[in-house]
């Protein structure tokens, strides 16, 4: 018994790591992400620090959902470690018509800490 679920957690695992990579909008990586394009005009419109304060060996997955007062042209997510993070738009999104909810996935990728501050610029 304790075999079979040691197989069927490598099989979870592997699977979450294909769904991951499989995805055509696919995460993106490093210790600072971007989504759309950052122009001279915009305000500050939202942030949050997320912060797991405990160690992993496995990947550590938060989802930040927020609902902007305005348009959200640009949003940035940036590792508060040295650690590399993912990010991924999983609702909602940047130039959206309608203010939508928007909802971040952050992973710490190598597992370790997830320490990240996401910022949002609206117009």
């Amino acid at each position: 018994m304790q075999r079979a679920s040691g197989v069927l957690f490598l099989f979870l695992t592997f699977s979450h790591v294909l769904w991951v990579f499989s995805d055509n909008s696919g995460p993106k990586f490093g210790s600072f992400v971007t989504f759309g394009a950052k122009t001279a005009n915009l305000n500050h419109c939202y942030s949050s620090m997320i912060q797991a304060n405990v160690f992993s060996l496995l990947p550590i997955t938060r989802i930040v959902t927020f609902t902007p007062k305005m348009y959200v042209k640009y949003i940035t997510v940036s590792s508060k470690t040295s650690s590399i993070l993912s990010a991924k738009i999983v609702q909602g999104g940047v130039d959206m018509d309608g203010l939508r909810p928007i909802s971040v996935a952050l992973t710490s990728d190598l597992g370790g800490r997830l320490s990240a501050e996401i910022n949002a610029y609206c117009r």
